[in-house]
């Protein structure tokens, strides 16, 4: 009965909305935890915490555990079930921790003389060396449970995405033309072939998937909307999808010498790339759709753990200029674009074209724009009208005097470049620690963020900083104005 599966889905929408609210409440907890942890226990070097309970004043000593009992060894005991138990306290107590790199025959058995990496890959590196060598080493893998998660989610988000791209050229349609009519039509089209194409049996199970499947569609249907105002809403046009360079051996920008014999291939597919062409210049945008909530960070690049969508521009470049050589290719910028169809809390009752305005501003393109004023008037056209305004499109605004914004996430084509030379450097020196056997337990921690947090494999490393040997590499905080200036001064050294 189509009205019982109508609010079958109602209800598991309203139970989603619960838990989103919940979710919020829990990682508001959990930074309150992490802020009292920080603060209730003194730091290195002092005596007192930042915030005590009342009535404690004197100074915290550190002390052995000997110094506090007078159980001397396991032998003191005479409980045999007990003594087992104190047996396991004294050893846990006196280990330590070391961690030894595996052997460069090791090394070369598990990756051979050529790593095939994805950029996620450097990327778990850069976070751990030993989660690394579980899951691209010892190939381990949690165990397969059917069902459908946000991995399966992301999976089917680009496969119609791709197909509704394709089904624009197939059909003659034009991204700035196109009508709502049209888009839908081509839309429930992608979605089938998607589906048809996706062998994932929980889709098809019970109710619960009807809804899934309906959530991924109204997601779908937001996101073909907002898109579209986001290409009309500029001069760039759509130029390619879903490109492969996994295979391009000639690319500089994905291939390393690591050494003499020693190679790097890096793989990927980049999800969309816009081009616009001025005279004898052709300026280049990238794309890269998330179904998480993904913000670009320069922290996060300066330290490897964020390479994706440089790459991406790098191979883009490359591929561009192969394609177009007549042109030479700049970098117009690199984004993010969250999958999603916000829910927009107001206080008063909008009009349809007010709410709609709000939602894709909450959709608008995350990430990094080249701040040449004809570029970013060109990726918004309505920043073309010469009075102070916050772009409703890309992370760009523009003042009453033409000037850039503060808020603006900008750089010059120099920068680009930079960046870029930074970003090869730093997957060159991933790839040679990697062939250099390095597997430390040794996460990453930064601005309250660790490399254990999601980990798949906490219960295989035990990994704890409370035993010697083990420790967070604590990671150093900088501004974004810093980490373009190291990096621009290391680039111009270079020249």
């Amino acid at each position: 009965n189509k009205e019982e599966q109508r609010k079958i889905g109602e209800h598991f929408d309203n139970l989603d909305h619960f838990i989103t609210l919940h979710q919020h409440k829990y990682d508001e907890m959990k930074q309150l935890k992490k802020f009292m942890i920080q603060k209730m226990f003194p730091k290195s070097g002092e005596q007192v915490p930042e915030i005590r309970f009342a009535g404690f004043t004197g100074d915290w000593e550190q002390r052995k555990l000997g110094e506090i009992t007078n159980i001397l060894s396991a032998s003191r005991v005479h409980k045999e079930e007990w003594k087992t138990e104190i047996q396991k306290i004294f050893s846990a107590a006196k280990s330590v921790h070391t961690d030894t790199p595996i052997s460069a025959s090791v090394t070369k058995a598990l990756y051979g003389t050529v790593l095939e990496n994805s950029v996620t890959r450097l990327e778990q590196f850069a976070s751990c060396a030993f989660a690394h060598f579980l899951s691209y080493g010892l190939s381990l893998r949690e165990r397969a449970e059917s069902g459908f998660y946000a991995v399966d989610f992301g999976n089917i988000f680009h496969e119609v995405l791709e197909k509704f791209a394709e089904g624009v050229q197939q059909k003659k349609y034009d991204w700035f033309s196109i009508t709502e009519e049209e888009s839908e039509a081509l839309l429930k089209e992608s979605m089938e072939l998607a589906l048809d194409k996706n062998h994932n049996l929980a889709l098809y199970e019970n109710a619960r998937s009807v809804y899934a499947k309906e959530r991924i569609f109204r997601i779908l249907k937001r996101t073909i909307s907002a898109l579209l105002y986001q290409v009309r809403q500029g001069r760039f046009v759509p130029d390619s999808f879903e490109l492969s360079f996994s295979y391009a051996k000639d690319l500089k920008a994905v291939n390393f010498n690591l050494s003499d014999e020693e190679k790097m291939r890096l793989r990927g597919r980049i999800d969309r790339i816009d081009t616009l062409r001025e005279q004898d210049k052709l300026y280049v945008k990238v794309i890269d759709y998330k179904s998480g909530n993904t913000s670009f960070q320069f922290l996060n690049v300066y330290h490897g753990l964020q390479l994706q969508l440089v790459v991406y521009m790098n191979a883009a470049l490359e591929l561009m200029e192969k394609r177009y050589p007549d042109c030479e290719t700049v970098p117009a910028g690199i984004f993010y674009y969250h999958v999603n169809d916000p829910v927009i809390e107001t206080d008063e009752e909008l009009l349809e074209d007010e709410l709609k305005e709000k939602i894709f501003r909450e959709l608008k393109l995350n990430g990094i724009v080249n701040r040449e004023k004809e570029v970013i008037e060109s990726l918004d056209v309505s920043l073309k009208e010469g009075k102070s305004k916050s772009s409703g499109v890309i992370p760009a605004g523009i003042n009453k005097d033409g000037s850039l914004s503060k808020t603006s996430k900008a750089m010059e084509t120099k920068e680009f470049r930079a960046l870029s030379s930074y970003v090869n450097d730093t997957i060159l020196h991933l790839g040679q620690r990697m062939m250099q056997g390095e597997i430390a337990a040794a996460p990453y921690a930064l601005l309250g963020r660790t490399g254990c947090d999601y980990c798949d494999f906490r219960s295989v490393c035990h990994f704890d900083s409370r035993v010697n040997g083990y420790k967070f590499r604590t990671l150093e905080e900088l501004s974004d104005e810093e980490i373009l200036g190291k990096i621009c001064r290391a680039k111009e050294q270079e020249e």
